[in-house]
């Protein structure tokens, strides 16, 4: 073979691995050499507003950019490195998938069954469908359950139950059929992680650090309550403290452990190293998590797609972002850090970020856009979605009823622009993409793609759906509320009265006052309705028990109050005041029937 031939077979096998990796790094807007600057640069006009970071962008197994910036205590001036330990909050919940998609290689799990069989008999006790829960359900949050109310958090982890006590503590009521319902839901997740546990025989943590820690050699980071498995990250996490960062506006939360029941959920901690090898994993060729590349390709296939298209919603738990690039990937939040990975499986490039700052959202999102670009999108005329929406993710069984309505709205009204709408309340705006799409975005990072399911007034966002309030069930929700707030403010102005005309040496009958009486029911059911709603830090099923035993009891005598003053009317035996103020008393009450704030269990 002379040597122009074997020059040009080296090259036609060279040159499509070069064009390979040439077309893969294309999918970042910016060359390779220029991301740690350009990273660097992001950093430095945010500053102000960051207390601590751990962000890295990556191709393959290869790390393109690693930045450390700000404290792991800002008070004493600890700088984060790459000891420092955050936690992944609902990023831990991709363990659990993984985990899940281990155990179906194996063929110890079928996505499709009803996982009523990989349970202890009866487990579940408030399923109110009669269609099946799969482990696909799980994985789509598409089971059909409430958010959990009750046991979810505890201040010490000598305190936290195992794992199937929590679940049968937690346990929610299931609201909405298997597969109708897109609702983001932490008791699924945990769920599926106790699945793991009754299939392998072994605890969730064991099974994690078994068949993923060790495998990746993760040394430092551990997903049990407490991190009481690895002492060293238990003790690193403790010299950590946690922030609420803004330009303007600093407060320091101190040290914030809160340990997670549910903790296939939520509970993971480790260093940002141990962090960008798991997320690394997603984009190598060859994965170390499964046997099969082809398990890892099921996993990150779209499992489901918004109503009416063929645009993927969710990979197998794993959520989507449209940016230049659609990413895959997930965020959490706990009540001290945030933490996201996102890749892009066709150019199998990523970031993943880590940050001490509650709710943190300009890194975990918006070095997105900076390393994909924006997406491009042309603003056209579209359909009327204005109104206020209710996530479907809200509580619609129990006392925290009122959560739903009190900060799990989206508001939307229309501009004067066409095509445009926005969100007063969080700022945000809302653009038309035709075909029933939206774009919304915050202005922080986040910008996400709203899908209007056909032939209704719901949306689909890419983490749950939201369906539009009717105008009488607005009103009405608004009238509650005012009711039990002006009959409070009546109440305090009436219990005046009777004190400055008692100490004037009035005397009242018995049937006013009983109605005086009832009133200060009426004041006390209020009371207890905005405490629930405004003032509670976390629901305790005992204290909340008590309270709604009182609060029935106190119902029942004023609406008991109210059919003697109608009695004693009728009679002659009162005066129509003290019916009124009987009448009057019975506002608050039909605020705590509608809101369900007496159902504790």
């Amino acid at each position: 073979m002379s040597r122009m031939k074997k020059f040009c077979l080296a090259l036609s096998v060279a040159l499509p691995l070069l064009l390979g990796n040439t077309t893969s790094l294309m999918a970042l807007s910016l060359p390779m050499d220029a991301v740690p600057q350009a990273v660097e640069d992001y950093i430095e006009v945010r500053k102000e507003a960051t207390a601590g970071l751990a962000v890295a962008v990556f191709h393959e197994d290869e790390t393109l950019c690693l930045k450390y910036y700000g404290c792991a205590d800002v008070e004493n001036e600890i700088p984060v490195d790459e000891d420092s330990v955050f936690e992944w909050g609902s990023v831990t919940k991709v363990l659990t998938w993984v985990s899940v998609m281990q155990l179906v290689e194996e063929g110890k799990l079928d996505l499709g069954e009803d996982i009523a069989g990989y349970l202890p008999p009866g487990f579940l006790t408030r399923l109110r469908y009669p269609e099946p829960v799969t482990m696909l359900h799980l994985m789509n949050h598409q089971a059909g359950f409430q958010e959990v109310v009750f046991g979810a958090e505890y201040e010490s982890a000598e305190d936290v139950p195992e794992l199937a006590e929590a679940l049968r503590i937690c346990e929610p009521p299931q609201i909405y059929a298997p597969g109708t319902v897109t609702a983001y839901s932490n008791y699924g997740a945990a769920l599926a992680g106790y699945i793991v546990e009754c299939v392998s025989g072994m605890p969730f943590y064991e099974y994690v650090n078994r068949n993923i820690f060790r495998v990746l050699d993760m040394r430092h980071t551990s997903v049990k309550p407490g991190w009481t498995d690895k002492p060293w990250l238990a003790a690193r996490r403790e010299g950590m403290k946690s922030y609420s960062y803004y330009e303007d506006e600093r407060e320091s939360y101190g040290r914030q452990l809160v340990h997670i029941a549910l903790y296939p959920a939520g509970s993971c901690a480790g260093t940002p190293g141990d962090f960008l090898t798991f997320a690394k994993e997603f984009t190598r060729t060859r994965t170390r998590l499964f046997r099969e590349q082809a398990t890892m390709d099921a996993l990150t296939a779209p499992s489901l797609f918004y109503a009416g298209t063929h645009e993927s919603r969710i990979h197998h738990g794993l959520w989507t972002l449209d940016y230049g690039r659609k990413v895959l990937g997930h965020g959490g939040n706990t009540q001290g850090f945030s933490s996201s990975f996102w890749f892009d499986p066709q150019s199998r490039t990523g970031l993943v970020v880590m940050s001490n700052e509650v709710g943190e959202m300009s890194y975990n999102y918006g070095l997105l856009e900076l390393l994909y670009g924006r997406p491009e999108i042309a603003v056209v005329p579209g359909g009327d979605i204005s109104g206020i929406y209710c996530s479907r993710r809200g509580f619609q069984v129990g006392l925290a009823r009122i959560a739903t309505y009190a900060s799990q709205l989206l508001p939307i009204r229309r501009s004067c622009t066409e095509g445009r709408f926005e969100v007063p309340l969080l700022d945000f705006d809302i653009y038309s993409l035709g075909e029933g799409v939206y774009r919304q975005d915050s202005h922080n990072g986040l910008a996400v793609n709203l899908h209007q399911i056909p032939g209704t007034d719901s949306l689909e966002s890419y983490t749950t759906d939201y369906r539009k309030l009717g105008l009488l069930e607005l009103a009405y929700s608004v009238f509650c509320i005012l009711a039990a707030f002006l009959v409070f403010l009546f109440g305090v102005a009436n219990s005046l009265y009777v004190l400055i005309a008692r100490l004037r040496g009035r005397r009242f009958s018995c049937c006013a006052a009983g109605s005086h009486l009832a009133l200060l029911g009426a004041m006390f059911v209020s009371a207890v309705f905005f405490y629930l709603w405004l003032l509670i830090d976390s629901y305790v099923y005992e204290q909340v028990r008590v309270i709604c035993l009182v609060l029935i009891f106190v119902m029942l005598l004023v609406a008991a109050n109210f059919i003697w003053q109608a009695i004693a009317l009728r009679r002659g035996k009162n005066r129509r005041a003290d019916l009124v103020r009987a009448a009057i008393s019975l506002l608050p009450l039909l605020t705590a029937l509608y809101f369900q704030t007496y159902r504790f269990w």
